[in-house]
């Protein structure tokens, strides 16, 4: 009988800062559905308007490797991220 190693959650708190050409896209959700992370938003600004830069204020949650990835996935679009206390 084979016993699977049970892995621990991981959690981030994060400002992500999203640039302007992303405003329209679903950049949280997509943490959702392709890395299965939960999201809580802690606060944000993003206008409507295309002419300036959003942000986010995140607690991220899950599978350890599922979260470097999707970190991963936000600095390759360009999303700056700073760790949060």
């Amino acid at each position: 009988m084979s016993q699977s190693k049970s892995v621990e959650p991981a959690s981030v708190h994060s400002r992500i800062l999203v640039p302007q050409r992303y405003n329209r896209q679903p950049v949280i959700s997509r943490l959702v559905s392709r890395y299965g992370l939960t999201v809580n938003i802690k606060a944000a600004s993003l206008t409507s308007d295309n002419d300036s830069d959003g942000w986010f204020d995140l607690e991220l949650s899950g599978n350890p490797q599922k979260l470097t990835n999707s970190l991963s996935y936000l600095q390759g679009l360009g999303v700056n991220l700073l760790q949060l206390a």
